[in-house]
This record gives C-alpha cells, structure tokens and sequence, in this order.
C-alpha cells in the first residue's frame, strides 16, 4: 500500500461507503475534503467536518498507519496542530495533538477491494511499454482531449524554462538563442550536444560579422568544429582554411575538440558536415532569422525560411576528401518539421510570452497542430495501443506522458491511470 494511494482514494471520493464513522465511534459528515497541498505541512487545508456534534473547519492528514504521524515526527511540527482529521489505511495506535486525542478515519473498510486490486495491477513491476497495457482499452473523448492538450503544454514549458535559461546567459538576445537552439536540432538526437558546443563557441556577433560571405560563414562554423585541424589537398578545404586562419586570429577564437562529432550509426545526410553546411546556407540566407519567425503567421511560410541546401562541393561529399555520388543536399521536410516543433515553436512561445501575447501564443500552438506527428520506437508502441495520432502535438504529448508519469510510474497522475483505478470490473475504460 502507497500513501499516495490513500491520499488519491481522499482526492477523488472513490470510497465504497461514506457512512464514515471514526475510530472511537463517532458520525463523520464532510462538507469539504479540503484543497491539496503540494508543500510541506498536512496533506489537505481548509477541509470542513462534522464530527460526532462538532464542526470544524481545519486540515487533514493522510498516512498509511497511524504511527506514521510519530514515524514522521509531525509531533515537532507546528504546522500540524490544526489538524481535525487523521485519515489512515490501519489504525494502529492513537495520536495526540495539544493533549487531545487526534479523531482517526480508518479507510480499510472504506474502500473497495476491486479499486485496490486495479492499484495494485498498476504498480506492480511490469515490463510492458506502459503498465496499464494489461488492462486498458483505449478511447478518445472531451477530457483526454483536454489532456492531451495540458500534457503537450506542459512538455512546450519545460522547453520554454530551457529558453528562458540561455536567454538570462545571452542578456536577452533572441538571435543568439534562436542560433543556439536551431544548431543544437541541426545535430539531432547523436550529435544535438556536439553542435550546441559549436554554437556556443563563438560570440553571434561574430557569426553576424561573416553572414555577407558563405565561404567565410562555413569557415567559421567548420574551423571551430575542429574540421580545418587537418590538412588536405582539396580545394575548397583549402579555402576554409584560409579564411578559418584570419576569423580565428581577428576574433581571438578557439576550436572546440573534433572528437565530440559521430559519423558512425549516423545516415550520410546526416553526418555533421553536411549538416554544418546547411546551418551555414541557412544563416548566409536568413542573417535575422528571428525577426522572421515572429512574424509569419503559418507554417508554411517558416517551412519556405529553411529552404537551403549544403554548398555545391557537399553534393559529391559526405566528408571531406572522400567522392560520392553527385545528389543535391537540402533540407527534407521532415527535418524542418522537426526544427519548428523542437526550437521555432519553444523559442517563439517563449517570446510572445515575455511579452504577454496570448493570440501569438496560441498561434504558435496552432503550429504544432499542423506539424505530423512524429515517428519514433515510442510513438510506433503507443499506435499499437489504439492511438490514432495525426499532428506533432499528440506526439510531442504522448512523449511527455511516456517520460514523465510512464516510466516514473505516476499513474495516479495520469488520465489512463485514473480511468484504470476507477472503471467497474465489467466495463473498459472510456
């Protein structure tokens, strides 16, 4: 048995009986369960009792047994003198507050053994995808809408915090941050962090000072990459080096270390010269990037923004030296789909929020409405549930549910999981 299990039985109401009657025989009426509290101190404030002829008006706290209230030392806490109700699984001794003996709502009878069979098959070990996967059917409706929509706000603010973090580090310059976020997503999942120490390796001013030239601009970006280290008899690596060798003595910069770079288990139009060209075709095109997404109103505009392509020596390289097959390196579609959803959307709701712009801000929203869902192991096992998913906002919620109530096993947080604990042992969950 889990307090936190007592505590959602209280939340909810999900008793089998209500004619309440404490410990020493009393009648309980409750007008008021009280409000949660997530801080320290009793689990419930403001509740509203009648006890045998007396009504209080108080808090109320939840324990596994009673000893638990001496086992946690709430005796030496003030803030748990105003409490009027102990509300306990097992009564196994009394409780005094003040001098007086704590009333004790024992639930043991309370509750039903089928709503504590359906908590035990959540929280039991599983290694099944999802742990209600045994006993969930799912189904679409009003609230699950309305779920979704808080867990995929909830995953967009934890990116927002992100933002807001490199925002303070910058002294508020949305361009750099857009940079910094747009190179890390240019890296995806492999090579995110390598790209991320990239961008952070130079001043944007100093990325500015090169956006006229996109030789120079691919210098810079490859020359701190650590990628002019070496050299060959190549052309055009040649020519970075060069103009690697004056931007680094003009701006006193320094290469981050080559090695953080993965080739290997990496499709070749992903490899990270291929992608280091496309950000440096991208920012030769869009200096001000930021400027621009706040203020096209769709997506197919932004999508228009990142229609660049690796410079003309990537067409028959994947590395440098080293001849392929003559193909045109741009942007796919889903690539840039995944660029808005992971750092125009965040970056862009980070500043109408600033700003306190709730139309832009549900626009930006709007954007992942009309982004695909993504594909991904996760999303595939979560389809093989039922989910019928079509835009990134499902996914993107789905992916927050999975890593943030799934595998921290917080189903009494969770929609599925309440639907679970309180569904009939005949029906399916709707």
């Amino acid at each position: 048995m889990n307090e936190e299990f007592i505590v959602y039985v209280w939340r909810y109401k999900l008793f089998s009986d209500f004619n309440f009657i404490t410990t020493n025989s009393l009648e309980i009426d409750i007008f008021s369960f009280g409000d949660r509290n997530y801080d320290s101190g009793p689990d419930f404030f403001n509740a509203k009792i009648r006890i045998g002829r007396q009504l209080w008006a108080g808090n109320v706290e939840i324990h596994i047994n009673s000893s638990d209230w001496y086992k946690h030392k709430h005796q030496n806490d003030n803030a748990y003198n105003n409490v009027i109700l102990h509300v306990v699984y097992n009564h196994d001794m009394e409780v005094e507050v003040k001098g007086n003996i704590l009333p004790v709502l024992e639930l043991k009878n309370y509750i039903s053994e089928e709503l504590i069979e359906n908590y035990f098959a959540l929280s039991s070990p599983d290694k099944s995808f999802l742990f209600c996967s045994k006993t969930y059917n799912f189904k679409a409706d009003f609230e699950y809408n309305n779920w979704i929509d808080g867990l995929f706000v909830q995953r967009l603010e934890r990116k927002v915090a992100s933002v807001n973090n490199q925002l303070e580090f910058s002294t508020y310059h949305w361009e750099q941050v857009l940079f910094r976020s747009i190179s890390r997503s240019f890296g995806l999942k492999l090579n995110g962090e390598a790209f991320a120490h990239l961008s952070a390796s130079f001043n944007f001013i100093t990325l500015q000072k090169q956006c006229s030239d996109r030789i120079n601009l691919e210098a810079l970006f490859f020359g701190q990459a650590g990628f002019l280290e070496i050299e060959y008899d190549d052309d055009y690596h040649i020519k970075l080096r060069e103009e690697y060798s004056f931007i680094k003595q003009k701006f006193s910069l320094n290469s981050i270390n080559n090695s953080q770079f993965k080739f290997f288990r990496t499709r070749p139009s992903n490899f990270p010269t291929i992608r280091i060209s496309q950000l440096a075709g991208l920012y030769y095109k869009q200096p001000k990037l930021f400027s621009k997404i706040i203020e096209l109103r769709n997506v197919g505009d932004i999508k228009d923004l990142f229609k660049i392509r690796a410079s003309k020596y990537w067409n028959t390289h994947y590395t440098f030296r080293k001849e392929t097959k003559s193909i045109e390196r741009k942007l796919t579609d889903k690539f840039i789909e995944l660029i808005i959803l992971n750092s125009i959307i965040p970056v862009r709701f980070a500043y109408f929020k600033s700003i306190n712009n709730q139309s832009k801000l549900e626009e930006t929203i709007e954007f992942a409405e009309s982004l695909k869902r993504e594909k991904n192991s996760v999303i595939s096992e979560f389809m093989k549930f039922g989910w019928k998913l079509t835009s990134a906002k499902e996914s993107q919620a789905l992916l927050e549910l999975k890593n943030y109530y799934c595998d921290n096993k917080q189903c009494l947080r969770c929609l599925i999981g309440k639907r679970v604990l309180e569904r009939n042992s005949n029906e399916s969950i709707s």
